[in-house]
């Protein structure tokens, strides 16, 4: 009896195996005829050269400067709002979405980010400023 029971054991195992191989085969091919989706492609941020972005300031757009503090203490467009741009997404409850936002680091690299990130968040008035600050006129 030992030997049928074994046999049937056995039996039952490879039976499952090979329904799942099936299944398996099947997801496969199921997964592969699938349509493929294109991920949507990110909006294209938008940039202004210092001479322009202190115009479009001087008409009531605001500089935010997305460098460190520290970074800032070393100089700053005046009257900039300080979001450092690892705090862009906590604080967009203090960025206005009516106003022309003119974003700044050092060099041009983080602010890139911050305005791609932004814009992602609705805020078409959203300008990254070429450069950042070693390009700005008032930087001595």
């Amino acid at each position: 009896m030992n030997k049928y029971f074994f046999i049937a054991i056995t039996s039952l195992i490879l039976l499952a195996c090979g329904e799942k191989t099936e299944v398996k085969k099947e997801v496969a091919t199921v997964v592969q005829e699938a349509p493929k989706k294109e991920a949507p492609k990110p909006k294209e941020i938008k940039s202004v050269d210092w001479e322009k972005a202190i115009e479009m300031g001087k008409a009531g757009g605001i500089f935010i400067d997305v460098r460190t503090y520290e970074e800032m203490q070393k100089g700053y467009v005046p009257n900039a709002l300080l979001i450092p741009h690892s705090e862009i997404h906590k604080r967009l409850d203090e960025i206005p979405k009516d106003k022309d936002l003119l974003i700044y680091c050092r060099s041009g690299g983080r602010s890139g980010v911050a305005t791609r990130i932004l814009t992602a968040k609705g805020y078409d008035r959203a300008y990254n400023v070429l450069g950042g600050y070693t390009k700005y006129p008032g930087n001595k």
